[in-house]
């Protein structure tokens, strides 16, 4: 869980009729320094439409960021995409940040699935070791897991239709 080493998955194809082919799973991102890692841009592991009324949507990605401090105001997205009428949406992916600090960080992170279709993807996760990368917290269609947090209250937190897990690694 803490660091995703797979890509997405493709979504499914029906070959009832012209062949409709399921969308691209999202891509898998690995970044790991010993210093300051800086985002202001755009990380996208995103998973690709579908085409035709039966492609499934392709499943979010993985990005994974190994550093001793996280900063800046950019845009890490492993989300899932639309399935057609009748096939699977694509489920959010997983953005692991593994840092020892994270308060410079005040950018967007979403690991949600896509929307529409026949069956419901899941929630990405979002694995993080600094509470600090989460305030303030507003969310939607996220799953969360703090590992080996001693410590978390923030100054508010706003969550809609997701999941918060706080996991002791003992």
């Amino acid at each position: 869980m803490s660091a995703p080493d797979w890509p997405g998955s493709g979504g499914g194809s029906s070959h009832d009729g012209p062949p409709y082919a399921g969308g691209w799973g999202g891509g898998l991102v690995q970044i790991q320094a010993s210093g300051v890692v800086t985002l202001n841009g755009v990380i996208k592991a995103d998973g690709t439409l579908r085409s035709g009324t039966y492609g499934g949507g392709g499943s979010g990605g993985g990005i994974y960021i190994s550093c001793a401090m996280f900063s800046g105001a950019g845009t890490l997205t492993a989300n899932g995409r639309d399935g057609a009428a009748y096939a699977g949406v694509g489920g959010g992916g997983r953005i692991a940040i593994a840092c020892t600090n994270c308060l410079g960080w005040s950018g967007v992170t979403q690991a949600k699935p896509g929307t529409g279709g026949y069956a419901p993807g899941w929630h990405g996760t979002l694995y993080v070791r600094d509470a600090r990368f989460l305030s303030p917290v507003s969310t939607t269609n996220q799953l969360f897991q703090l590992w080996g947090v001693p410590a978390w209250s923030p100054a508010s937190l706003w969550m809609s239709n997701s999941y918060l897990g706080l996991i002791d690694p003992e």
